[in-house]
């Protein structure tokens, strides 16, 4: 894959759990001035996903950024084993994209469950962008990646894709 011909703004980021004794996410757009935004916070994990948990990443964009022209995008991951998210996705696209700024477990070459209970903080986090699509339309992105189980979760992130100028 080539050098990423995007950038982004991130213009939020929500979290969600059915059950915020279990797994509890604190996850917010921050800025200082003119800087660029960045994502900031924790998430307080307290379970073991089971071997069925799946996990699901759709993709959305929109032209205008309205709610209600969003179409969706063949950028996804199709719900997958929580196991095999670990071993095909967790280094390629969150360790690479989100180790520098987050304090990570370390799960080793070849990892699996369980995930070590504990507060992750994200400190300006920045994206970035490592093993994404070399060029990507621009527009307004929604991107939801759901977890299912014993209980669901989710995070949506909402971002500004463009080009940057030369």
């Amino acid at each position: 894959m080539g050098k990423r011909l995007w950038d982004y703004e991130p213009i939020s980021i929500t979290g969600y759990s059915e059950d915020e004794s279990r797994l509890k996410p604190d996850i917010r757009i921050a800025r200082k001035g003119r800087q660029r935004p960045w994502f900031e916070g924790s998430i307080d994990w307290n379970y073991d996903p089971a071997e069925t948990d799946t996990v699901e990443t759709k993709v959305w964009r929109s032209q205008t950024g309205s709610e209600y022209d969003y179409v969706q995008m063949p950028y996804a991951v199709p719900a997958t084993t929580f196991p095999d998210a670990l071993k095909n996705l967790y280094k390629n696209m969150v360790v690479d994209n989100f180790g520098h700024c987050m304090q990570l477990p370390d799960l080793g070459e070849k990892p699996q469950l369980p995930i070590p209970w504990a507060h992750y903080v994200i400190d300006a986090c920045v994206l970035t962008g490592t093993h994404f699509p070399e060029r990507v339309p621009d527009g307004h992105y929604k991107i939801v990646v759901t977890f299912r189980g014993d209980f669901t979760w989710s995070l949506t992130i909402v971002a500004k894709i463009f080009q940057p100028p030369n």
